[in-house]
């Protein structure tokens, strides 16, 4: 099992079956720090990893996922301090 799928399992799990009232999961971080980076290469990852599966979120870690970069491109310049 990957990180996105780990931080997708872990979001699930506040939503019970019967449940009738949404749920609200907030992933916290820093501001300009890496933390906020890794977060936004995961919502990367998992908009990939849902897009496969047909299934396009617009909430959550998705939010943090507005470049149209690739996460090769993201990683990439991440690495040569673009």
């Amino acid at each position: 099992m990957s990180l996105p799928d780990t931080l997708q399992q872990a979001a699930r799990r506040s939503w019970r079956i019967g449940q009738t009232e949404a749920v609200r999961v907030i992933f916290l971080g820093y501001r300009e720090t890496a933390q906020i980076q890794c977060l936004k290469l995961m919502a990367a990852k998992i908009a990939v990893s849902q897009s496969t599966s047909g299934d396009m979120p617009e909430s959550g870690l998705d939010i943090l996922n507005q470049e149209d970069d690739s996460i090769e491109m993201a990683l990439a310049k991440q690495l040569i301090g673009d």
